[in-house]
């Protein structure tokens, strides 16, 4: 006996794929229902317009087992059937798949030649396409992790199967049916022509396989699938079932257009060969791109280069990786290629103009200045088309500008080893002239550059940390004396290295995140210590500042959600005042002023309870109210204090807020908060009111 490929026979390897992109399992082969063209007929016409129905055929499922779809089609098998019965048939299969909750599916009956009495059905399953992840970050700050898996339309790529024929004609299936009885309905829907369970039987050895085709596994990977099919006594039944393993190991792996051919052999050679099709990827289209160009998206998605295997986990994660990025988003579909054993990637893109900027008026403001302060900002982020990003900042006193003026900008840039691992360099020139209630003035001028690398590490789900670690080259002059005369200079120069991690975990019931970090100075070459010791009263210049932080983010029933957090930071010397920890205003116990205490150690908690968000539905997301009370407390310590200076400082606030946002692009808080500790320039109970409204785009 010879195998050889079956004429007609082609595969729905669209639905397979579909299936395997959308449930991540490897597709199981659909081709139980095959259709024989041969036997394809329209209804026998009987007498009276009546019909006989031998049997159904049905294509196109991929969903249920023969056996559930013959039990909806049962009834309506048998003789002297009238046309209406095929309708009726369709109808109760297209019931039986809504029921079962595939509402899009449709069935036709398929148009047959006349003279037999086997009617097929082919379902249209219509699964939904895939659309790409969206890139933003889900409820509870969790980063954008759902995959993105893409559109995979039918491909018109031809299997083989193999069919078994006898040497001998006297062994053929037989030339006549038996007639079916006039009362009959037991005739199975899976019937097959007997002259194939014939042939099935058919018994023979098989040796081994040779697989040809494939670079991408090991020989030994690619025998370990098939070897149970080996040994004495194996049938057509055994060679089908090692290609079928070999497709299931390939979908596994993540290859959903891999398929396997059974080539014509024949079986007397104990040795049979399979063939495996890689269908590698053919023509790339690149379309609805305007502000990124075609290149940049091919360099960002790799996976879709032609001449490639679709490795469908690398595409999820590049296509992933890219739509985290808020102004891009890319969805790809495949059809088949128009040169045999290929794909084509169509890549859908939407994408916005990358420029980003925020205006924002609030009243942090320290004593002794202006009240309100004003802050605009400007972002490229798609620089050179190399996803490099540039901003710049102004910050400024309105009422008095002379009072605060800071300038500031910094470049980022992926590193060349990981898109994902940044590089940050920054600088900041600043400038204030304040005077005291009591006659005293402060001029200070300021210069800061800095770099720092990022690095997020591997994660899983639900947990995400990273890394930071640089410098910053700091050099101030400070002048301090009566308003009017000439005054102190203390100028300092140092240089601080500082690495910190991240981590965030996320669970059913919120968020939890933790926080470390060190900053280190040493003595000599850029620090002198001579400037640090006229800075701060027994400072040595190589300090080590440790930092700490840890932040629970808990839903509890109602919509009601409770914050909190607590931080703090540890020295081993006195630090000079730019380095000090400092408490009060908005980010830390609101009801005083800006930096209203500071201090070498400090702890700071705040409990936050938060309502539900109020105007939401009746507004339609268009405006947000967030109401919440809190309470914050701060203990700060100085080392080695001057005889006139307080070793210690207390503060503590209590308060409620509202913060939402009102129209698209604009979010505003507001936080009343009394403060509980009372100092030299606060008195307890007096109530602050801290706003900002910023505008951002």
């Amino acid at each position: 006996m010879r195998f050889e490929s079956r004429p007609g026979r082609v595969e729905r390897i669209a639905i397979l794929l579909l299936l395997a992109l959308s449930t991540g399992v490897a597709p199981v082969r659909a081709d139980e229902g095959e259709i024989d063209t041969t036997e394809l007929a329209a209804p026998q016409p009987e007498a009276q317009g009546r019909i006989s129905i031998r049997r159904f055929v049905i294509t196109g499922n991929s969903r249920f087992s023969k056996e559930e779809l013959n039990q909806q089609l049962q009834r309506f098998v048998g003789r002297n059937r009238a046309k209406a019965d095929i309708e009726a048939a369709r109808e109760a299969l297209e019931i039986f798949f809504r029921e079962q909750g595939y509402s899009a599916a449709t069935v036709k009956v398929m148009e047959p030649a006349p003279g037999k009495s086997v009617i097929a059905l082919d379902v249209q399953e219509n699964l939904p396409k895939l659309t790409a992840a969206t890139g933003q970050l889900p409820k509870d700050d969790k980063p954008d992790e759902v995959l993105a898996a893409p559109v995979m339309e039918s491909l018109d790529t031809e299997k083989t199967t193999p069919a078994i024929e006898t040497e001998k004609t006297a062994q053929t299936a037989p030339t006549s049916e038996k007639s079916p009885k006039a009362d009959d309905s037991e005739f199975l829907l899976e019937e097959e022509p007997k002259a194939e369970t014939a042939l099935q039987s058919e018994t023979f050895t098989i040796k081994g396989f040779i697989i040809e085709g494939t670079s991408i596994f090991t020989q030994e990977e690619l025998q370990n699938q098939v070897k149970r099919f080996c040994g004495r006594g194996k049938t057509a039944v055994d060679v089908e079932g090692a290609r079928d393993a070999l497709e299931r190991f390939f979908h596994g792996r993540g290859y959903p257009a891999m398929l396997v051919n059974i080539p014509a052999q024949s079986s007397s050679n104990r040795i049979f060969r399979l063939d495996v099709i890689e269908n590698r990827i053919g023509n790339v289209l690149v379309s609805g791109n305007k502000w990124v160009s075609t290149g940049r998206i091919i360099r960002d998605i790799p996976s879709i280069l032609p001449g490639k295997v679709l490795q469908l986990k690398e595409l999820q994660n590049e296509i992933n990786a890219a739509n985290r990025n808020p102004d891009f988003k890319a969805i790809p579909e495949m059809q088949p290629g128009k040169a045999p054993e290929t794909i084509d990637i169509s890549l859908k893109v939407q994408d916005k103009l990358p420029l980003h900027g925020s205006l924002e008026l609030n009243n942090r403001a320290s004593h002794d200045t202006t009240a309100l302060r004003l802050n605009a900002a400007l972002r490229y982020d798609n620089l050179w088309q190399r996803d490099h990003s540039i901003s710049v900042q102004y910050q400024i006193a309105p009422q008095a500008p002379e009072e605060v003026q800071v300038v500031s900008g910094s470049y980022t840039l992926p590193m060349f080893w990981s898109r994902d691992d940044k590089l940050v360099v920054y600088g900041v020139v600043s400038n204030s002239n304040t005077n005291s209630a009591v006659g005293y003035s402060s001029l200070g001028k300021g210069n800061v550059i800095g770099s720092r690398l990022i690095l997020p590490l591997q994660g899983s789900e639900g947990f995400f940390h990273s890394a930071v670690a640089g410098f910053d080259y700091k050099e101030f002059s400070e002048t301090v004396g009566l308003a009017g005369a000439p005054g102190v200079k203390t100028p300092i120069r140092y240089f601080p290295v500082s690495a910190s991690y991240s981590a965030y975990m996320r669970d059913a019931g919120g968020m939890t995140s933790f926080t470390s970090g060190f900053s280190v100075l040493f003595r000599g070459a850029i620090t002198d210590v001579r400037e640090v010791e006229d800075k701060r009263y027994k400072a040595r210049g190589n300090s080590i500042v440790m930092t700490a932080g840890l932040e629970r983010n808990q839903q509890l029933p109602g919509g009601f959600s409770l914050l909190a957090k607590f931080d703090g930071q540890l020295s081993d010397q006195p630090l000079i005042s730019n380095e000090q920890y400092t408490a009060g205003g908005v980010e830390s116990v609101r009801g005083y002023r800006e930096s209203e205490a500071s201090g070498d150690n400090a702890v700071h908690g705040v409990i936050e309870l938060v309502a539900p968000e109020l105007l939401k539905q009746a507004s339609k997301e268009r405006f947000s109210m967030t109401p919440y009370i809190f309470y914050e407390a701060a203990h700060l310590w100085v080392r080695d204090p001057l005889p006139e200076q307080d070793s210690s400082a207390d503060l503590q606030g209590i308060g409620f807020g509202l913060r939402g946002t009102l129209l698209k692009g604009l979010d505003f808080q507001t936080d009343l908060g009394f403060p509980l500790h009372e100092n030299s320039r606060t008195k307890a109970g007096d109530a602050r009111l801290h706003f900002k409204v910023r505008y951002q785009f």
